[in-house]
């Protein structure tokens, strides 16, 4: 079997290494990538791959999670970060989660993915995947805009806002993946609303019940 370690930007090396070592250990062969590389410049070696591991938050999970599903592989996710609602596991149960899933003792959860598609004078411009949910947003950090309108050289006036939505002859067409993502999950799928409760108190009165 070949592995696939995916690690965001803050995992430390060390981190890395033990997962290494586990899985070289059960006689898996690894290779890494960051959350960042291109799809096209890992494309090859995913073809290649048995197992996904990411290392990092949710957007780490998010990024293996996008090259997981078109390919099939089942993906395992470790949090490294604060929140860590969509992993399954936390740091330190690393070793002990791998030989789980290495000895079979784990459950397949399947998730459908979403497919976007931008289309522009009737041909394909850009296609990306998507877990959650899909955004649209600029590249830059979000900020308070002041917007001064105009229609067809006549003021219309000035407003200060959170965003601005832009109307386009574009077309945004949103859809479900023909393949959904493996999830590998230990605990019941209940678990992930106990997660929600104890990472973001969900389910908690806001005022002391007395």
């Amino acid at each position: 079997m070949i592995a696939c370690i995916v690690h965001g930007p803050g995992a430390p090396s060390e981190v890395v290494e033990r997962a290494r070592r586990v899985l070289g250990d059960h006689g898996l062969e690894t290779w890494t990538a960051g959350r960042e590389e291109a799809s096209a410049s890992v494309a090859p070696r995913l073809r290649k791959t048995d197992f996904l591991l990411t290392l990092g938050g949710d957007g780490t999970f998010l990024a293996g999670a996008r090259m997981a599903a078109p390919r099939g592989i089942p993906i395992l996710g470790v949090n490294l970060g604060r929140l860590g609602f969509l992993t399954e596991l936390e740091e330190g149960e690393l070793e002990s989660g791998l030989v789980r899933f290495l000895e079979g003792r784990h459950r397949m959860e399947e998730r459908t993915m979403l497919q976007v598609q931008l289309v522009r004078d009737g041909r394909n411009v850009t296609r990306t995947l998507g877990l959650n949910e899909v955004v649209i947003d600029r590249a830059e950090d979000a900020r308070m805009l002041r917007v001064e309108i105009e229609v067809a050289d006549q003021g219309v006036g000035v407003i200060d806002a959170d965003g601005v939505i832009v109307a386009t002859g574009d077309v945004i067409r949103v859809g479900s993946h023909p393949k959904r993502l493996k999830v590998i999950r230990f605990g019941p799928p209940e678990d992930f609303y106990r997660r929600l409760g104890e990472k973001l108190g969900w389910g908690r009165p806001l005022v002391p019940l007395k």
